[in-house]
């Protein structure tokens, strides 16, 4: 899919500290699924990485919200 694509060329910029690529990749696979934990949990590692500690616990709790909404759901 086009989400799994854009998150996982983020992966790579990310590991190759191209961060700036990396933030478009996930930003894009969560503009096109704005449930998608892994955006969330990659924008995070970006913010993380370059120095915005606030802004990676944020993407992070997101993430932890998206994951226990979504676990919720499938147990309803």
């Amino acid at each position: 899919s086009q989400v799994t694509s854009h998150l996982r060329i983020g992966e790579i910029y990310l590991a190759q500290g191209r961060y700036e690529l990396a933030e478009e990749e996930f930003q894009e696979a969560y503009r096109l699924d704005p449930q998608e934990e892994e955006a969330l949990l990659g924008l995070g590692s970006v913010a993380a990485a370059t120095g915005d500690e606030e802004e990676a616990l944020e993407r992070w709790r997101e993430a932890a919200r998206s994951r226990s909404h979504s676990t919720f759901e499938t147990r309803a």
